[in-house]
């Protein structure tokens, strides 16, 4: 057991550790989003050899997306791998969609499937959007309706627009829960704030099905309703990759 003075010591390195890192993280962060890549490739990179998971999942990202460095799925792989190896959720994320749709590595539903349900458990609104495909459509997984309504649900409450819609769907049809058409309506309402065409085109459909008194407590509740959660600014816009909407 260490003496009560080492154990002060170690303590205070530990911070001064965590403080040296952090203002090259922020700098990196800072001209990532000014639209500086090369610089926030540049900074980010010896970071992530030294093993912080936030630098190595950034240039994970940037390989996909070819931001600040030419395009290099193998290389994205290589730094989501790292990170995800060490619990990051957004690089756990990333892998699964590169394993979904053989982006640098082969395709892989069963590797998708348990990374996604890792990502998913620290609150990844893709991955929860992306489990509720699988088990939609009973890819990698036995088809579960009940399954795709839960990870829809957790994705909805973010935010999520994919999801928002898709459980719109489900109660429209019935599927893996009841069928209720105020309940289809209200999260259409909050999917078509984004301008998603499919939504708004739902809604009308929706509009001749409901009463009156049906429609303004859907909108009640949608006046009502917010994101429990924001996004990163390092997310994956390809997440529509996978998470798609549903036919009606």
């Amino acid at each position: 057991m260490l003496p009560l003075k080492r154990l002060l010591l170690a303590a205070s390195l530990c911070c001064l550790v965590a403080t040296a890192n952090a203002a090259p993280f922020d700098d990196a962060t800072a001209a990532y989003i000014k639209g500086d890549y090369v610089q926030a490739f540049k900074l980010f990179s010896p970071l992530a050899v030294e093993g912080n998971s936030s630098s190595q999942n950034a240039l994970g990202f940037m390989y996909v997306q070819g931001l600040g460095v030419t395009r290099n799925y193998q290389e994205a792989v290589k730094w989501h791998s790292l990170a995800a190896a060490q619990g990051n959720a957004s690089s756990q994320y990333s892998l699964g969609l590169a394993h979904f749709i053989g982006r640098g590595v082969s395709i892989d539903y069963q590797k998708t499937l348990k990374l996604y349900r890792l990502a998913a458990s620290q609150g990844d609104v893709d991955a929860q959007s992306g489990l509720g495909v699988m088990y939609d459509q009973g890819i990698g997984v036995t088809q579960d309706f009940a399954e795709a309504v839960k990870w829809w649900r957790l994705a909805a409450a973010q935010g999520n627009v994919i999801a928002q819609f898709n459980l719109g769907v489900m109660h429209h049809r019935g599927t893996g829960v009841s069928k209720d058409y105020e309940q289809a309506y209200f999260w259409w309402l909050l999917s078509s704030k984004s301008g998603d065409q499919d939504s708004i085109n739902s809604l009308s459909y929706m509009e001749k099905k409901l009463t009156l008194e049906q429609r303004e407590n859907a909108l009640a509740a949608a006046a009502r309703w917010s994101p429990v959660r924001k996004s990163h600014f390092l997310r994956n816009v390809d997440a529509g990759t996978m998470n798609q909407h549903l036919l009606q």
